[in-house]
Order: structure tokens, then C-alpha cells, then sequence
């Protein structure tokens, strides 16, 4: 989905939710998603939310089932470690789209050229299938 620049990363992710007809088991998200909102749009689609809590984070009386996963994310952090929280809750998980995100800038730039959201759509939708064929071809053998 593409964005303006004034968009809070985890303003999308309803709608993105939305898009997904298989049953989802965890959703995860870097310290940008550790919201309220975003932890209620995770849970209403039947999944897990895997946000870390920010670095000053603290817990908030615990009026609904966010909040809880929230508090139970803080407090862990806090009383183990950020490290164990992430081993935990298998957010290494989430370095793979960060990489395929690295590896679509660096082959195909990071800057969309054309001018109208339509035409930038479709641009960015050329790129995907260009990558995609790509990684249907394969990496190359080393020896």
C-alpha cells in the first residue's frame, strides 16, 4: 500500500488486514506499531501482535485485552530484556520483510518517479512483478 510521507506507518494497517482472507497468526511490527489502535486491529483480526514497546514505555491500566498484551510486553522488556522478548516472540521473524524491503531498494532504487498515486502504483506494482521474477529464477550457484 502506498503511503504519503505524512502517514503514520501503522495507519495502514487495517486496511491491510483487511486484504487477508487466510487465517493470520501473528503480526509484526516494529516499535512504530506499539499502539493502542494497532494492537486492537491485530487482535479483532484474530492474530498476535509482535510489537516491541518503545523504550520508554509503561504500562496503562488495563481496560481491554490490548492493553494486557501491552502491559505483559512492557513488563517483560523491563524485567528480562528487550533480547528475550524478541527470542520469545520470534521477531527475528521480521528481518525477512525488512531484507526483501533492503533488496527491492537497492536493485530497483528507492524512489518512485511517476507523478500521479495511480501511475505510482503502477510502477511500484512493475518493480514487484520484476522481483518476483527474479526470485522465480533463483540466485546464482557459487562454487
Amino acid at each position: 500500500m502506498l503511503t504519503a510521507n505524512d502517514v503514520h506507518d501503522s495507519e495502514p494497517l487495517p486496511n491491510l488486514l483487511d486484504q487477508i482472507t487466510d487465517p493470520i497468526d501473528q503480526v509484526t511490527g516494529d516499535g512504530a506499531y506499539d499502539t493502542h489502535d494497532a494492537y486492537l486491529t491485530t487482535i479483532h483480526s484474530g492474530a498476535d501482535p509482535c510489537f516491541p514497546p518503545r523504550k520508554n514505555a509503561t504500562r496503562h491500566k488495563p481496560s481491554d485485552e490490548a492493553w494486557c498484551l501491552r502491559n505483559q510486553a512492557v513488563s517483560q522488556v523491563h524485567y528480562h530484556s528487550l533480547k528475550y522478548w524478541k527470542k520469545k516472540h520470534n521477531y527475528h521473524r521480521r528481518s525477512l520483510a525488512e531484507t526483501a524491503m533492503y533488496r527491492f531498494k537497492q536493485l530497483l532504487g528507492d524512489k518512485v518517479h511517476a507523478r500521479t498515486p495511480e501511475r505510482q502504483s503502477r510502477e511500484i506494482g512493475i518493480k514487484c512483478l520484476a522481483i518476483n521474477k527474479m526470485n522465480q529464477l533463483g540466485m546464482p550457484a557459487y562454487s
